[in-house]
């Protein structure tokens, strides 16, 4: 961290006129402030209500009790604000902000210290914590002293700072938009070198030390070890009370789902209807050649002998694969599949007389199309995973063209294949 100033100012307290106030269209929420102690509840109400006042200015302000309740214990989101742990502001503040559906939480944590100058006198002191919802970001953290006399004068510039994290963060959009890797660093020393002009303002204007916390990306998980002092305090454990495993909660738990939706999810693929497509090429056995011959009396030219053959050829095809089913099971479902494919026929026919020389006849290539179809069973035993490895397995009947009767020659019946 680093001090932005070196003393507690009390002179100077006069201020410039600060730039115009401009209205941002991001949903803004101002999570309930949190205390280090209960004597200081009052005071972090009091400083809740000027920043609350000072915020809906120029943003648009989404109140607390928009936060869903937590299910199934039933506490709202001031009550879960309340029992954060410690030094885990910014994740529970993450936490409501998406419940919400806000782009940005701003809070505080208020507490009294020793004043460095006065013995037996405390101050008020606040760490305020900007959080950018939809990138999991704490865009800033700074911590200021609130004089008495000069409460709202104080939240009118954490307001300030907190409008200009937000105004940086729109011009500098085409840092962002570049991608990650090297301009993703000059987004966030920009986004830093922001904050700290901001903050550096609020201290002159105010003539009280501000001090710049550091900030990053946010992480709010839920630990063994956590569970573990959960398992070893008097009342009922929270996975006991909701049906489930110590692992499947800590599971839950870190999912950010309220728990209807993570029960949805737990049951996959049962009860489902589920439509697939799919499209493929390459070789395989959907092509045909087919070769008849005849050969005649070299006196009355009737004929008197004739073969014919059809067999299936390897070669290159496309196709197209549509399938309709049910999950029978939460990792089970099961699947009625046709496939059409596109293929040809090498079509050939000789017509020979005893005794006299003729040349083979040349192949005609004929496009032709067939189909395929089958039951198939597919397994996805992982509901929760974010990749999600599956097996298929099924059982398909193919059948080509044939080749249908003329006048030398009866029909040859398509071929067919099953396919596992």
């Amino acid at each position: 961290m680093s001090w932005l100033g070196l003393a507690w100012g009390s002179a100077a307290w006069a201020q410039e006129p600060g730039p115009a106030e401009v209205y941002n269209a991001d949903s803004v929420l101002v999570a309930t402030f949190e205390v280090e102690r209960d004597e200081v509840a009052g005071d972090a109400e009091r400083l809740r209500a000027l920043l609350l006042e000072r915020i809906r200015r120029t943003n648009d302000l989404v109140p607390m009790d928009a936060v869903p309740r937590f299910e199934p214990q039933g506490y709202g989101g001031d009550e879960y604000m309340r029992s954060c742990p410690p030094g885990e502001y910014a994740g529970c503040a993450l936490v409501i902000g998406q419940r919400a559906g806000v782009d940005r939480v701003v809070g505080a944590v208020v507490r009294r210290e020793p004043d460095p100058i006065e013995d037996d006198v405390t101050v008020l002191m606040m760490t305020v914590h900007v959080v950018d919802v939809h990138e999991a970001r704490e865009a800033a953290s700074f911590g200021l002293l609130v004089p008495p006399d000069r409460e709202r004068e104080t939240l009118d510039g954490v307001g300030n700072v907190f409008d200009d994290v937000v105004r940086g963060d729109y011009e500098l959009r085409d840092l962002r938009e570049h991608g990650p890797s090297e301009e993703e660093e000059a987004l966030a020393e920009a986004r830093a070198e922001r904050v700290a002009e901001s903050l550096a303002t609020l201290e002159q204007d105010l003539g009280v030390a501000v001090r710049s916390e550091a900030v990053g990306w946010i992480r709010p998980r839920v630990t063994q070890q956590d569970l573990a002092a959960m398992r070893d305090g008097e009342e009922i454990p929270p996975w006991k009370r909701v049906g489930m495993d110590e692992t499947e909660y800590l599971r839950f738990v870190n999912s950010g789902q309220d728990l209807v939706s993570w029960r949805q999810q737990g049951w996959g693929r049962f009860g489902r209807v589920l439509l697939r497509a799919s499209a493929s090429g390459g070789n395989g056995p959907w092509h045909q050649a087919y070769e008849g011959q005849v050969l005649r009396s070299n006196v009355d030219l009737q004929p008197i002998q004739k073969v014919q053959y059809l067999e299936v050829v390897n070669a290159a095809s496309g196709g197209m694969e549509l399938e309709a089913g049910f999950g029978v099971a939460p990792w089970i479902d099961l699947t009625v599949a046709a496939a059409f494919r596109t293929g040809a026929t090498s079509y050939a026919v000789g017509d020979y007389v005893e005794g006299q020389f003729q040349p083979p006849r040349r192949p005609q290539r004929i496009a032709m199309s067939t189909w395929q179809f089958g039951v198939r069973g597919q397994f996805a035993p992982f509901p929760r995973w974010r990749a999600r490895p599956t097996l298929g397995v099924g059982v398909a009947r193919w059948s080509g063209g044939g080749i249908p009767d003329t006048a030398l020659f009866e029909r040859l019946q398509a071929p067919n294949a099953v396919f596992l």
